[in-house]
């Protein structure tokens, strides 16, 4: 089976690179007109870095592609592999943007040993990078949180096997 490739496209992170943008600039342009030693600077800068440090990890992001096939889960440029028959832990999170929880994304964190892999549902083909991490899982009996489980479900993925002590109330905390 040929790999499959997934990658961020332009539409899921110009709201990043706005962002990012809009920040840094709001935050250089006083800055560069007060003097080095001022409190004003010493507060702006670390904003100023930090908004540049947006930018930087959302050209990281776009710039990556994941790779997906039967043996494996790649991520380029960072280098960053996993073989599926050594995946020792998954987890499926949720983020939600808004208080009614129906706004937000879901991040994927793969784990063996010291390698971790981690996307999140903006990328191309998300569904499919978690259908076969599940599967994975289910092969290699894997302990699944009752959060990850949750959302698993409500990716309509509910064959996962739930751990032992997963109740619809955990799911719900």
């Amino acid at each position: 089976m040929a790999p499959l490739i997934h990658r961020y496209p332009i539409t899921a992170l110009i709201g990043d690179y706005v962002r990012s943008a809009f920040g840094f600039f709001l935050t250089l342009a006083p800055m560069t007109q007060l003097p080095v030693s001022s409190v004003g600077f010493m507060i702006l800068l670390p904003l100023t870095l930090l908004f540049a440090w947006l930018g930087w990890n959302t050209v990281q992001r776009h710039r990556s592609r994941v790779f997906t096939d039967a043996q494996n889960v790649r991520v380029e440029p960072s280098g960053a592999a996993l073989a599926w028959s050594g995946l020792e832990s998954i987890d499926l999170s949720y983020f939600s943007t808004r208080a009614d929880r129906r706004h937000g994304w879901m991040q994927l964190s793969l784990r063996s040993g010291r390698t971790k892999v981690q996307v999140d549902s903006r990328i191309s083909g998300f569904a499919d990078i978690v259908g076969q991490a599940v599967s994975v899982a289910r092969e290699r009996a894997l302990r699944i949180d009752a959060a990850t489980q949750a959302n698993f479900e409500a990716m309509g993925l509910s064959e996962v096997i739930a751990p032992p002590d997963y109740t619809e109330e955990t799911a719900r905390r």
